[in-house]
């Protein structure tokens, strides 16, 4: 689309291992996933998920000797373990790291006591991951190790995920080359077994690896099997991710077209928190581009709903948000010469973005945008 990799960044950078990675969520947080293939439906009752989660909480960590969670036996029967691996990639889709990893390891174990090797490999593999997304590298190994031992060709959702949980490892300790090899076999060995999504997850990450130029094909990749294949509600978090690529180049009017794209594609979805991200990114492209006036839409847009999510809990990311669509719009009003207003705009996003914690969290790029002010402020107002 997600580092806990956080969705707190603008524009944000799809190819890092973030809730975007592993698909987008698509109506009523339901996902693109090959295991609808299956039949198997997306629900589990509140409860269980608290008693497991309560489970979960009082085991050792170790994949090797936690059963399944206290008293989690009496409520699922045969085949849960897969309605609960679901739930947790949920729950990883919409950023609830702590409970999918809950879920996750949960899961593990209840495929283990039934015997469905397919769905403990992805499980034991996915809680490697919510480990590395929640800063526990080291802790996540032995779940990985486990996933890898059990892991088979003959059962490919199992394979194909951990393929890619080491290739997501490789990258994490600095091994580049392998872990563009690992993202390359998952995607070769998800097409030959026509699992689409997986595939695109796979493509999705070799557009974190390699160079520019690389980056970009794989993702054009991506793009091309999504629509190929009629998996619509990739194709935003793709076309997102070939415009953040254009953006980072400067090459802002192939951004631009690449963002409008995604805009399009995400229109079709109920994603609004994407949706914002999309017109930030969009309308930061056409200013960049010459094209501020068409800028001002977009831009307004995602500027709106900030506010709509900061009045419904004021925290420093929402209100981070307030502050960069804002400055945006005084970037905006200064191109089409309307200093004065513009000048207003910065210098109320600028003290936002002090109270959201930009100048401790990210000291370079506040100074970034202080040099930028005082730099509007210096400016001679137009006679």
């Amino acid at each position: 689309m997600t580092t806990r990799e956080s969705r707190s960044t603008a524009p944000r950078t799809f190819v890092r291992d973030s809730p975007f990675d592993a698909g987008p969520v698509g109506v009523e947080g339901r996902i693109a996933d090959d295991r609808t293939r299956r039949g198997i439906p997306r629900f589990a009752p509140l409860l269980l998920i608290a008693i497991l989660a309560l489970g979960c909480r009082s085991g050792s960590g170790d994949p090797q000797r936690d059963g399944p969670p206290q008293y989690a036996h009496q409520l699922l029967d045969a085949g849960e373990a897969a309605i609960l691996l679901g739930e947790a990639d949920v729950a990883f889709l919409r950023a609830e790291l702590e409970d999918a990893q809950m879920m996750y390891s949960a899961a593990a174990a209840l495929a283990g006591q039934e015997g469905d090797r397919s769905t403990q490999v992805e499980a034991l593999a996915q809680t490697a991951r919510m480990h590395v997304l929640l800063g526990d590298l080291e802790g996540g190994q032995p779940w990985l190790d486990r996933a890898v031992e059990l892991a088979r060709p003959e059962l490919p959702l199992g394979w194909s995920r951990t393929l890619i949980v080491r290739g997501v490892f490789a990258r994490e300790t600095g091994r580049a080359e392998e872990a563009a090899a690992l993202f390359r076999q998952a995607y070769e060995f998800s097409v030959a077994q026509r699992l689409e999504d997986r595939s695109l997850r796979a493509a999705f990450l070799l557009a974190s690896a390699g160079d520019r130029d690389q980056r970009i094909a794989w993702t054009r990749t991506g793009i091309d099997a999504a629509t190929q294949a009629q998996l619509t509600n990739w194709l935003g978090p793709l076309w997102m991710n070939l415009g953040t690529l254009y953006m980072e180049s400067e090459s802002y009017t192939q951004a631009g077209s690449a963002l409008e794209a995604a805009r399009s594609a995400l229109a079709e979805t109920d994603d609004v928190e994407s949706k914002m991200f999309a017109d930030y990114a969009y309308g930061v492209a056409l200013r960049k581009s010459g094209r501020p006036s068409e800028a001002r839409r977009p831009m307004s847009s995602a500027h709106a709903y900030a506010q709509e999510r900061l009045r419904e809990l004021r925290n420093r990311e929402r209100m981070e948000w307030v502050g960069k669509t804002l400055r945006e719009l005084g970037e905006i009003d200064l191109a089409e010469g309307a200093r004065e207003r513009g000048l207003e705009r910065m210098r109320e996003a600028h003290a936002k973005l002090e109270l959201a914690g930009l100048p401790k969290r990210d000291p370079e790029r506040w100074k970034i945008l202080s040099d930028r002010l005082a730099e509007v402020e210096a400016e001679e107002p137009a006679p």
